[in-house]
């Protein structure tokens, strides 16, 4: 009788560790459009929230977004390999960020809608350590202009050595709405153990007055740090 049990009991561990996977949602999608300043082209920014909803770590494979216009014709598209942090733990969220560099006035004027279809990963994902981090805002003023910065202060308390730390901050407006994505290396950079380093990271003073001219004031930064293991 008990290694009847015991044979059951291995079998529903089997059968858990069988069903666990990671399942990505998409939680937040913002297009941002904004006319440049030195010609009539427009530049269109992407910033998409993935959530890990499953049970076990995932990745992504790629996302092809797609802006349309208003009878759902395709003005642009492109496909994203990357999400930052790379792999996430259960009910982590994790950010992708594309950039369409320089799009006609027609098309920008006529983006109406957009798709994002995406798929996951599960079998070659990064191995990501956490590190201990704050990150603030400030708009920084220089030469009598203002840029918008984030300061990163990270401490090492393990008993090794960190290296090449990647640093990501998410800016939103008072009102939640995703203004700019941060993505960071502090490359050949070794934070010893008991230590903290200080890293900024700026933007042009040309973002300040474009998310002042909307109406927009800087309300939270959410932030993310951490090393890749390599095994």
């Amino acid at each position: 009788m008990k290694k009847l049990l015991a044979i059951v009991l291995l079998l529903c561990l089997v059968c858990t560790s069988a069903f666990a996977a990671g399942k990505l949602e998409r939680t937040e999608t913002r297009v941002v459009r904004e006319k440049r300043e030195y010609d009539d082209n427009y530049e269109i920014k992407v910033f998409i929230q993935m959530k890990n909803t499953g049970d076990a770590p995932v990745g992504l494979d790629s996302a092809k977004i797609k802006l349309l216009d208003a009878s759902g014709n395709v003005l642009e598209e492109t496909t994203a390999y990357g999400m930052y942090p790379s792999t996430l733990q259960p009910g982590e969220v994790g950010y992708i960020y594309e950039y369409f560099y320089s799009i006609e006035a027609d098309k920008a004027t006529a983006l109406s809608s957009y798709t994002v279809e995406f798929e996951a990963e599960d079998s070659w994902l990064d191995e990501l350590k956490p590190v201990e981090h704050t990150a603030k805002y400030e708009a920084v003023e220089r030469w009598g202009e203002k840029y918008p910065t984030v300061f990163y202060t990270v401490t090492n308390n393990t008993a090794e050595t960190l290296w090449d730390v990647e640093l990501i901050s998410v800016i939103r407006a008072a009102d939640g709405k995703i203004l700019a994505m941060l993505n960071d290396t502090m490359y050949n950079v070794g934070v010893e153990p008991g230590s903290t380093v200080q890293y900024k990271s700026e933007m042009s003073s040309g973002d300040l007055e474009r998310w002042t001219a909307k109406g927009y004031t800087v309300g939270a930064v959410e932030s993310f740090a951490y090393i890749e293991i390599d095994d």
